[in-house]
């Protein structure tokens, strides 16, 4: 049974809550214009622990909902008076109640709640609708950045920012999730797409089907890493039932009804066998599929899903997930003829990640002059002294340890750092203009499935430096600021940066 619920007689207070209604009933913030109308449906139960932070976080966004549904699953704690109060200020919030069931159900039980929200509401009325969890807080341009990022990509069906857990100091690390789909607890849909895929399947995986339909239906799926798409996840993914360890188990079993290859999972469980705990959460994934497999319990999808999906692992394993997934996005732009115009990157290409490094003087000195050339991407610069973040204000910035070849061991540091760097950012590109340090971002990036750009400096007007000839085996674009450097197969004279 379910029902719209009532205000209790007295109910706890949300800290920090302002009200976004007049007694009229109008919003007092930004409201969504015809064209930006987004619908949020949030499953929830017993969230009473972790709910006034996405309360807060939706009621501060700078483009507020046209209607936010939050569907009560059976809550036997603070949740509905939470609810209640919020309701009260909130004028686009409307709770749905649904009978305890006696346990919480992860995956099948989610987009149960989920479906009873929709069903509330006209999908009709809104161009766009979020699967959004109660445990999450929010950016404050978080839904306005969503909606940019599709008005500039015509094809892009659905994408979410990063998922970050913070830890006890206050720090945050991110929850390693790959770049290929939104993210599970905020999968923020174009209203088109979410139909023509089917929506969400009813089971465990269904996070992870739903990107690779996007896919196979011609449709864009993706989470970007922009700092201002950055979502503190309150509680560890996979952690709301029974514990992590039993979540990851759950994970197992989910890939295997996703119709994830032996070959990929095994891959998969090597690539996450370094998150902490240290193998112990890889292996639990590993366990929960195979328990799946040899169960011979069903799985995912009809014969061009299948044949589909064995492509994607296929390519990724050959030639890396990052431009497997880059080469498929571009073939949907191309055969739909979408893409990002002038308004996102001044220019017809799409907008990128990119990773710019140096080492210190006359090598960043130059990579400063590339900054032109970088507008409407999302740029991080790395080298290799921290006074320098002042020449690359309002851009992301980042340190690493300088080194050189006699160094062996600050060769290894530098390299560890990078891989860091580059897990976390997924760039498309990474770009240098030398030193070493370039140089290692450069063979760690490509080995990750980015495109390399080598700039040698322009210092070396007799011959390229070590770095720039070791670099033309892993640079997609391998250049020289000297005309008479140049060769037919490398490197190639463009111009000079000074």
């Amino acid at each position: 049974m379910m029902t719209e619920s009532q205000a209790p007689p007295t109910s706890p207070h949300v800290p920090g809550l302002r009200s976004t209604s007049t007694a009229a009933g109008a919003s007092t913030s930004a409201a969504a214009a015809p064209g930006r109308r987004y619908l949020l449906i949030t499953p929830c139960r017993d969230e009473a622990e972790y709910l006034p932070a996405t309360l807060r976080t939706i009621a501060a966004q700078s483009l507020l909902p046209a209607c936010w549904v939050v569907v009560d699953d059976g809550s036997s704690d603070a949740t509905p008076q939470l609810l209640a109060e919020a309701a009260r200020s909130m004028g686009f919030l409307k709770v749905v109640r649904r009978e305890d069931r006696g346990v919480r159900s992860v995956g099948p039980g989610v987009i149960d709640a989920f479906y009873a929200g929709l069903a509330s509401v006209n999908l009709d009325d809104f161009d766009y609708v979020c699967k959004l969890d109660g445990d999450l807080e929010l950016p404050p341009r978080y839904f306005e950045g969503l909606i940019e990022a599709m008005e500039c990509e015509p094809r892009l069906g659905t994408i979410s920012g990063k998922m970050y857990v913070r830890r006890p100091d206050g720090s945050t690390v991110h929850e390693e999730r790959g770049d290929e789909n939104s993210c599970g607890p905020s999968k923020f849909y174009r209203v088109a797409c979410f139909r023509e895929i089917g929506g969400f399947v009813r089971h465990v995986g269904w996070d992870g089907i739903d990107g690779h339909v996007c896919r196979l239906r011609g449709w864009i799926a993706c989470s970007d890493d922009r700092p201002d798409l950055r979502v503190i996840h309150l509680r560890a993914l996979g952690s709301s039932h029974k514990g992590l360890l039993h979540g990851r188990m759950r994970g197992g079993a989910g890939n295997w009804y996703i119709g994830m290859s032996l070959p990929y999972m095994l891959a998969r469980t090597i690539y996450r066998l370094k998150d902490r705990p240290f193998a112990l959460n890889a292996l639990a994934v590993l366990w929960g599929y195979l328990k799946a497999r040899f169960r011979g319990e069903p799985s995912f999808g009809d014969a061009d899903y299948r044949r589909y999906l064995r492509r994607f692992e296929r390519s990724s394993l050959l030639r890396g997930k990052n431009r497997t997934v880059r080469q498929i996005h571009d073939e949907i732009r191309t055969r739909f003829g979408g893409g990002r115009g002038a308004a996102a990157s001044g220019g017809d290409f799409p907008r990128r990640r990119i990773l710019a490094v140096a080492s210190g003087g006359g090598h960043w000195v130059q990579l400063q002059r590339l900054k032109p050339a970088f507008a409407g991407h999302d740029v991080t610069f790395v080298t290799v002294n921290a006074a320098y973040r002042a020449d690359v204000d309002g851009f992301a910035f980042a340190t690493i340890r300088d080194a050189t070849r006699w160094n062996k061991l600050g060769l290894l540091r530098t390299a560890w750092q990078l891989v860091r760097l580059l897990r976390r950012i997924r760039p498309d590109v990474v770009v240098s203009t030398g030193a070493a340090p370039g140089y290692l971002a450069l063979r760690l990036g490509r080995l990750l499935g980015a495109r390399t750009v080598w700039i040698d400096s322009i210092a070396n007007a007799e011959e390229l430096s070590l770095a720039g000839r070791r670099a033309g085996r892993v640079a997609d674009l391998w250049l020289t600021q000297w005309p008479h450097l140049a060769r037919p197969d490398g490197p190639h004279y463009r111009g000079a940066v000074l």
